[in-house]
Parts: C-alpha cells; sequence; structure tokens
C-alpha cells in the first residue's frame, strides 16, 4: 500500500483529501493538533529539523497560508509560506519522498523531481 504524508489534514481542503483517501491509502497526517501522527507546525520551521518521512512515497501539502492569516499575523504567515514550506521540501527530499503535491484555493502544482 502507498503511503502518503498529508500536511493541513484536519482544515478545509486538507480534511476533504484526508477522507477521500483514507481508505485506499495509509496517510500519516502531518500537523499541529493532536490527532496528528506527526507533530509539526510549518510557520516554525525548525520543529521540522529532525522529523523523517521514510516510507512515505508522496507528500500532498495542503496547509497553506489563507489571505486573511496575512492580515492577522503578517511575519507568521510569511515565514510558513517560505521558510515552512522550504524546511517541509528539504525533510522530504533527505527521507527520499519521490512525488510533492501542493494544493491551495487557487492553486495546484505537481513536482516529481525529473525532467519528463
Amino acid at each position: 500500500m502507498k503511503k502518503i504524508l498529508l500536511t493541513g489534514a484536519t482544515r478545509l481542503i486538507g480534511a476533504t483529501v484526508y477522507r477521500h483517501f483514507a481508505p485506499k491509502v495509509e496517510i500519516v497526517r502531518l500537523g499541529r493538533r493532536a490527532e496528528c501522527e506527526i507533530q509539526a507546525d510549518l510557520s516554525q520551521p525548525e520543529t521540522l529539523a529532525n522529523l523523517s518521512f521514510d516510507g512515505c512515497e508522496t507528500v500532498v501539502h495542503c496547509a497553506g497560508v489563507r489571505d486573511e492569516d496575512f492580515k492577522v499575523r503578517p511575519s507568521e504567515g510569511f515565514v510558513q509560506s517560505t521558510l515552512g514550506i522550504n524546511a517541509l521540501i528539504q525533510t522530504a527530499i533527505k527521507s527520499g519522498v519521490e512525488k510533492f503535491i501542493y494544493i491551495s484555493t487557487a492553486h495546484v502544482y505537481w513536482f516529481t523531481g525529473r525532467d519528463d
């Protein structure tokens, strides 16, 4: 069975992704909340420093920063959307993750790390 690491699994888009795919694949949730299997906070990139996503084939990143978040806490939103995502990607690379999918309300990106 394929294993996916999912960020944002307790919020709007990530929760929908989780409900849809959980019966079909093994999902490991990364987030701040207790129900997540891996505890980390993208607005605090250092929380990802010693993590490993070993065994995960794909990261599905749904923990986006909303425009409202930037208005209320602009520094935290900036860190999450730049340094936090960088830390997430670096941990995924270090762990041998093959695919990274970023989903937000306005954009969808797919990166396989290959040229094809």
